[in-house]
Protein backbone atom coordinates (compact mmCIF):
# COMPACT_ATOMS: atom_id res chain seq x y z
CA UNK A 1 0.00 0.00 0.00
CA UNK A 2 2.82 2.09 0.87
CA UNK A 3 4.40 1.41 -2.31
CA UNK A 4 1.53 2.25 -4.40
CA UNK A 5 0.85 5.73 -2.73
CA UNK A 6 4.37 6.74 -2.84
CA UNK A 7 4.23 6.14 -7.46
CA UNK A 8 1.30 8.71 -6.83
CA UNK A 9 -1.31 5.41 -7.83
CA UNK A 10 -4.94 5.61 -6.09
CA UNK A 11 -5.11 1.93 -5.53
CA UNK A 12 -4.64 2.23 -1.59
CA UNK A 13 -7.88 4.45 -1.75
CA UNK A 14 -10.21 2.29 -4.03
CA UNK A 15 -8.87 -0.80 -1.47
CA UNK A 16 -10.08 0.96 1.21
CA UNK A 17 -13.64 0.98 -0.53
CA UNK A 18 -13.84 -2.37 -1.22
CA UNK A 19 -12.88 -3.14 2.25
CA UNK A 20 -15.48 -1.03 3.71
CA UNK A 21 -17.92 -2.44 1.31
CA UNK A 22 -16.94 -6.26 2.16
CA UNK A 23 -17.32 -5.34 5.66
CA UNK A 24 -20.58 -3.91 5.61
CA UNK A 25 -21.38 -6.73 3.10
CA UNK A 26 -20.80 -9.51 5.90
CA UNK A 27 -22.42 -7.28 8.46
CA UNK A 28 -25.63 -7.02 6.41
CA UNK A 29 -25.29 -10.32 6.67
CA UNK A 30 -25.21 -11.39 9.89
CA UNK A 31 -27.39 -8.61 11.13
CA UNK A 32 -30.08 -8.41 8.22
CA UNK A 33 -33.14 -7.10 9.74
CA UNK A 34 -31.03 -3.68 10.44
CA UNK A 35 -32.09 -1.41 7.43
CA UNK A 36 -28.83 0.78 8.41
CA UNK A 37 -26.15 -1.39 7.41
CA UNK A 38 -28.05 -2.80 3.98
CA UNK A 39 -28.65 1.30 3.33
CA UNK A 40 -24.41 2.47 4.15
CA UNK A 41 -23.67 -0.86 2.05
CA UNK A 42 -25.43 1.04 -0.65
CA UNK A 43 -23.92 4.09 -0.77
CA UNK A 44 -20.68 2.68 -0.07
CA UNK A 45 -21.03 0.58 -2.74
CA UNK A 46 -22.08 3.19 -5.09
CA UNK A 47 -18.75 5.07 -3.94
CA UNK A 48 -17.04 1.78 -4.87
CA UNK A 49 -18.15 1.81 -8.15
CA UNK A 50 -17.38 5.57 -8.87
CA UNK A 51 -13.93 5.08 -8.21
CA UNK A 52 -13.24 2.26 -10.35
CA UNK A 53 -15.22 0.16 -13.27
CA UNK A 54 -14.53 -3.49 -11.42
CA UNK A 55 -15.56 -2.28 -8.09
CA UNK A 56 -19.14 -2.20 -10.13
CA UNK A 57 -18.55 -5.87 -10.56
CA UNK A 58 -16.91 -6.56 -7.02
CA UNK A 59 -20.09 -4.78 -5.04
CA UNK A 60 -22.54 -6.29 -7.48
CA UNK A 61 -21.26 -10.08 -6.49
CA UNK A 62 -20.70 -8.25 -2.99
CA UNK A 63 -24.81 -7.95 -3.01
CA UNK A 64 -25.84 -11.68 -4.58
CA UNK A 65 -23.73 -13.50 -1.45
CA UNK A 66 -26.01 -11.06 0.77
CA UNK A 67 -29.24 -11.99 -1.31
CA UNK A 68 -28.08 -15.89 -1.32
CA UNK A 69 -27.28 -15.72 1.88
CA UNK A 70 -30.61 -14.51 3.22
CA UNK A 71 -33.80 -16.03 3.87
CA UNK A 72 -36.99 -15.73 1.50
CA UNK A 73 -38.66 -13.27 3.77
CA UNK A 74 -35.37 -11.10 4.43
CA UNK A 75 -34.83 -10.87 1.12
CA UNK A 76 -36.85 -7.18 0.10
CA UNK A 77 -35.12 -5.78 2.71
CA UNK A 78 -31.79 -6.74 1.72
CA UNK A 79 -31.97 -5.57 -2.31
CA UNK A 80 -34.10 -2.57 -1.68
CA UNK A 81 -31.63 -0.11 -0.82
CA UNK A 82 -28.68 -1.55 -2.97
CA UNK A 83 -31.20 -1.29 -6.28
CA UNK A 84 -32.20 1.80 -5.10
CA UNK A 85 -29.51 4.01 -4.75
CA UNK A 86 -27.42 1.98 -7.65
CA UNK A 87 -30.96 2.49 -9.91
CA UNK A 88 -31.01 5.59 -9.47
CA UNK A 89 -27.60 7.94 -8.78
CA UNK A 90 -25.28 4.87 -10.73
CA UNK A 91 -27.66 4.30 -13.33
CA UNK A 92 -28.04 8.31 -14.07
CA UNK A 93 -24.47 8.45 -13.81
CA UNK A 94 -24.58 5.33 -16.52
CA UNK A 95 -26.26 7.66 -18.95
CA UNK A 96 -24.14 10.68 -18.47
CA UNK A 97 -21.20 8.72 -19.21
CA UNK A 98 -22.64 7.25 -22.50
CA UNK A 99 -24.26 10.94 -23.59
CA UNK A 100 -20.91 12.19 -22.84
CA UNK A 101 -18.55 9.77 -24.00
CA UNK A 102 -20.45 8.13 -26.81
CA UNK A 103 -20.01 4.55 -25.25
CA UNK A 104 -21.48 2.71 -22.68
CA UNK A 105 -18.78 1.14 -21.43
CA UNK A 106 -15.56 2.32 -19.40
CA UNK A 107 -12.78 3.50 -21.83
CA UNK A 108 -10.39 0.57 -19.88
CA UNK A 109 -12.64 -1.94 -21.72
CA UNK A 110 -12.09 -0.50 -25.51
CA UNK A 111 -8.49 -0.04 -24.51
CA UNK A 112 -7.77 -2.95 -22.39
CA UNK A 113 -10.26 -5.30 -23.32
CA UNK A 114 -12.17 -5.47 -27.02
CA UNK A 115 -13.98 -8.38 -26.06
CA UNK A 116 -10.56 -10.63 -26.44
CA UNK A 117 -9.66 -13.06 -23.77
CA UNK A 118 -6.49 -12.60 -22.09
CA UNK A 119 -5.16 -15.70 -20.53
CA UNK A 120 -1.63 -14.12 -19.33
CA UNK A 121 -3.46 -11.44 -17.62
CA UNK A 122 -5.46 -14.29 -15.66
CA UNK A 123 -2.74 -16.48 -14.95
CA UNK A 124 -1.06 -13.00 -13.27
CA UNK A 125 -4.25 -12.24 -11.50
CA UNK A 126 -4.49 -15.81 -9.97
CA UNK A 127 -0.48 -16.02 -9.04
CA UNK A 128 -0.55 -12.38 -8.08
CA UNK A 129 -3.52 -12.88 -5.29
CA UNK A 130 -1.99 -16.10 -3.92
CA UNK A 131 1.35 -14.35 -3.38
CA UNK A 132 -0.33 -11.68 -1.62
CA UNK A 133 -2.65 -13.30 0.58
CA UNK A 134 -1.71 -17.06 0.18
CA UNK A 135 -1.95 -17.69 4.60
CA UNK A 136 -5.18 -16.21 4.68
CA UNK A 137 -6.47 -18.38 1.49
CA UNK A 138 -5.27 -21.35 3.37
CA UNK A 139 -7.32 -20.25 6.51
CA UNK A 140 -10.57 -19.67 4.07
CA UNK A 141 -9.96 -23.54 3.15
CA UNK A 142 -9.26 -24.25 6.43
CA UNK A 143 -12.73 -23.18 7.46
CA UNK A 144 -14.37 -24.41 4.31
CA UNK A 145 -13.27 -27.94 4.78
CA UNK A 146 -14.40 -27.69 8.69
CA UNK A 147 -17.41 -25.92 8.34
CA UNK A 148 -19.86 -25.07 5.99
CA UNK A 149 -17.90 -24.55 2.79
CA UNK A 150 -21.32 -23.67 0.72
CA UNK A 151 -21.59 -20.84 2.72
CA UNK A 152 -18.34 -19.91 2.75
CA UNK A 153 -17.96 -20.58 -0.89
CA UNK A 154 -21.09 -17.88 -1.65
CA UNK A 155 -19.21 -15.38 0.62
CA UNK A 156 -16.09 -16.14 -1.09
CA UNK A 157 -17.81 -15.22 -4.36
CA UNK A 158 -16.91 -11.42 -4.55
CA UNK A 159 -13.27 -13.06 -4.32
CA UNK A 160 -13.46 -15.46 -6.95
CA UNK A 161 -15.18 -13.27 -9.26
CA UNK A 162 -12.55 -10.21 -8.56
CA UNK A 163 -9.64 -12.93 -9.74
CA UNK A 164 -11.32 -14.49 -12.72
CA UNK A 165 -12.65 -11.09 -14.25
CA UNK A 166 -9.15 -9.98 -15.13
CA UNK A 167 -9.69 -12.37 -18.24
CA UNK A 168 -11.09 -9.80 -20.20
CA UNK A 169 -8.23 -7.04 -20.21
CA UNK A 170 -4.85 -7.05 -20.69
CA UNK A 171 -2.30 -6.73 -18.30
CA UNK A 172 -0.48 -3.54 -19.42
CA UNK A 173 -0.06 -1.48 -16.43
CA UNK A 174 -0.65 -3.75 -13.65
CA UNK A 175 2.19 -2.61 -11.78
CA UNK A 176 3.33 -4.08 -8.28
CA UNK A 177 -0.05 -6.24 -8.82
CA UNK A 178 -1.95 -2.94 -8.05
CA UNK A 179 -5.10 -4.56 -10.03
CA UNK A 180 -5.69 -7.25 -7.87
CA UNK A 181 -4.21 -5.52 -4.17
CA UNK A 182 -8.51 -4.34 -3.57
CA UNK A 183 -8.80 -8.52 -3.25
CA UNK A 184 -6.01 -8.49 -0.37
CA UNK A 185 -8.45 -7.17 2.27
CA UNK A 186 -11.42 -9.17 1.29
CA UNK A 187 -9.24 -12.09 1.63
CA UNK A 188 -8.01 -11.26 5.09
CA UNK A 189 -12.28 -10.43 6.44
CA UNK A 190 -13.04 -13.75 4.77
CA UNK A 191 -10.61 -15.60 6.63
CA UNK A 192 -11.38 -13.79 10.43
CA UNK A 193 -15.41 -14.40 9.55
CA UNK A 194 -14.67 -18.08 9.14
CA UNK A 195 -11.99 -18.56 11.71
CA UNK A 196 -13.58 -16.36 14.48
CA UNK A 197 -12.14 -18.65 17.50
CA UNK A 198 -8.77 -19.08 15.58
CA UNK A 199 -8.23 -15.33 15.64
CA UNK A 200 -9.65 -14.71 18.71
CA UNK A 201 -7.14 -17.12 20.25
CA UNK A 202 -4.51 -15.00 18.18
CA UNK A 203 -5.78 -11.42 19.70
CA UNK A 204 -6.05 -12.51 23.11
CA UNK A 205 -2.62 -13.17 23.11
CA UNK A 206 -2.84 -16.12 25.17
CA UNK A 207 -0.48 -18.77 23.39
CA UNK A 208 3.01 -18.34 22.58
CA UNK A 209 2.22 -20.82 19.74
CA UNK A 210 0.45 -18.16 17.71
CA UNK A 211 2.41 -15.72 18.40
CA UNK A 212 5.53 -17.67 16.82
CA UNK A 213 3.38 -18.22 14.02
CA UNK A 214 2.64 -14.33 13.45
CA UNK A 215 6.69 -13.93 14.25
CA UNK A 216 7.20 -16.05 11.88
CA UNK A 217 5.60 -14.30 9.35
CA UNK A 218 6.45 -10.96 10.15
CA UNK A 219 9.68 -11.62 9.77
CA UNK A 220 10.63 -12.48 6.77
CA UNK A 221 8.07 -10.54 5.44
CA UNK A 222 9.89 -7.40 6.38
CA UNK A 223 12.97 -8.30 4.50
CA UNK A 224 11.06 -9.44 1.75
CA UNK A 225 9.67 -6.01 2.13
CA UNK A 226 12.72 -3.82 2.63
CA UNK A 227 14.24 -5.56 -0.93
CA UNK A 228 11.13 -5.02 -2.88
CA UNK A 229 11.84 -1.21 -2.11
CA UNK A 230 15.34 -1.17 -3.49
CA UNK A 231 15.14 1.21 -6.71
CA UNK A 232 16.60 0.36 -9.65
CA UNK A 233 17.75 3.46 -11.55
CA UNK A 234 18.38 3.12 -15.53
CA UNK A 235 18.50 5.04 -18.39
CA UNK A 236 15.07 4.65 -20.24
CA UNK A 237 15.47 7.36 -23.45
CA UNK A 238 13.00 10.24 -21.81
CA UNK A 239 16.05 12.39 -21.45
CA UNK A 240 17.85 12.34 -24.18
CA UNK A 241 14.55 12.85 -26.13
CA UNK A 242 13.70 15.71 -24.26
CA UNK A 243 17.09 17.17 -24.86
CA UNK A 244 16.52 16.81 -28.92
CA UNK A 245 12.90 18.83 -28.36
CA UNK A 246 14.03 21.31 -26.39
CA UNK A 247 15.35 23.14 -29.12
CA UNK A 248 11.57 23.46 -30.46
CA UNK A 249 10.24 25.11 -27.04
CA UNK A 250 9.69 28.71 -28.76
CA UNK A 251 8.19 27.63 -31.87
CA UNK A 252 4.73 27.02 -30.63
CA UNK A 253 4.20 23.57 -31.44
CA UNK A 254 1.16 21.13 -30.44
CA UNK A 255 2.64 17.66 -29.56
CA UNK A 256 0.43 14.75 -30.35
CA UNK A 257 1.34 11.07 -29.10
CA UNK A 258 -0.49 7.78 -28.88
Amino acid sequence: GAYFAAIYFGTPMFAALVAYSFMLAIAQINHPQDTRIAWAFAIMALLTALTRPEGLILVSTMWLSILWLSRINQKVAQWKPFVLVMGLIGGAYFIWHWWYFGAPLPHTFYKKGGGLIYTAGFKVSVITIFKAAWPFLLGIVYGAIRGNWRNILILSLPLLVGTFMWIFLSDEMNIGGRFQYPLLPMAILICFTVLPDEFKAIKEWKNGYYAGIILGFLVPGYFLNQQSQQVILGQDGRLPLAKSLSKFKDKDYTLLTT
